[in-house]
């Protein structure tokens, strides 16, 4: 039994070392120990793109490793969940109304991104003329949860 907090801290210390380096985890696979498990773990990749610190940066800059950007503004979305880029309704969600989003886009598609710089929807660039581009959900109000479902 410790007597100070500095020695139990000592014991603890050595319990964490055993626990996590020595022993064998009975849950992973050839019953490796969790340090092992860990080290053999690949990092995960971050969002893309990756978040800039000011996000209205001059048209063209790159803001991720390798790309740029032909276009980029922000927006905040509109009650209903859109916005409008160039002269086109993008349909982005109805519970993310009145949050500001970020729009980059190529010749070939345009990403909408929170303040984060995760994806929240990506579209490819539509063609001339169209004036409206949904996010593939029916319209409407949802039917409220009756917690049956999982």
């Amino acid at each position: 039994m410790a007597e100070s907090v500095a020695e139990l801290q000592a014991q603890v210390d050595v319990f964490d070392l055993i626990y996590n380096t020595q022993r064998p985890h009975q849950g992973l696979p050839g019953r490796i120990t969790p340090a092992a498990a860990w080290a053999a773990t690949e990092a995960a990749d971050p969002p893309r793109p990756v978040p800039v610190p000011n996000p209205m940066v001059p048209e063209g800059a790159p803001l991720a490793a390798g790309t740029t950007w032909e276009g980029e503004c922000s927006r905040k979305v509109k009650k209903r969940g859109q916005v409008v880029i160039k002269k086109v309704w993008y349909q982005i969600s109805t519970p993310l109304a009145g949050q500001r989003i970020h729009a980059v886009w190529d010749h070939a598609k345009i990403l909408f991104v929170d303040a984060d710089g995760v994806i929240l929807i990506e579209h490819p660039l539509p063609s001339p003329g169209t004036t409206y581009v949904g996010n593939g959900q029916r319209s409407g109000r949802r039917p409220a949860s009756t917690g049956t479902h999982c």
